[in-house]
């Protein structure tokens, strides 16, 4: 799982689905990533347990499945944030970059 957590793409897609449920439209409209790269990305998340698919008709949503993934990642840049005066790695994709298009 914390693989899973260690790429920016995927942080910049929990950001997203932390203020609720997306379709993978949605994602691509909010990110700039490519359909087929949310798709793998979100599979990976899915797999992993993070992110679960809600079917309503022929649209997937996707939410986040517990919320305290949400405050352990904020933690986390919080005390990366004190050890360094420069964020760097991929949590901060998660806490700081989220208006940023995304690069597929």
């Amino acid at each position: 799982m914390i693989k899973s957590l260690a790429n920016p793409q995927r942080l910049r897609l929990l950001s997203w689905l932390r203020d609720g449920e997306k379709t993978a439209s949605d994602l691509v409209r909010l990110t700039g990533l490519s359909k087929p790269n949310i798709s793998q990305q979100i599979n990976r998340l899915k797999h992993e347990g993070l992110v679960i698919c809600d079917k309503r008709g022929t649209f997937c949503h996707y939410r986040i499945a517990d919320q305290r993934l949400i405050e352990a990642l904020e933690l986390l840049g919080a005390v990366l944030d004190k050890r360094t005066s420069t964020p760097t790695g991929a949590i901060h994709a998660f806490c700081d970059t989220r208006d940023q298009p995304a690069t597929s």
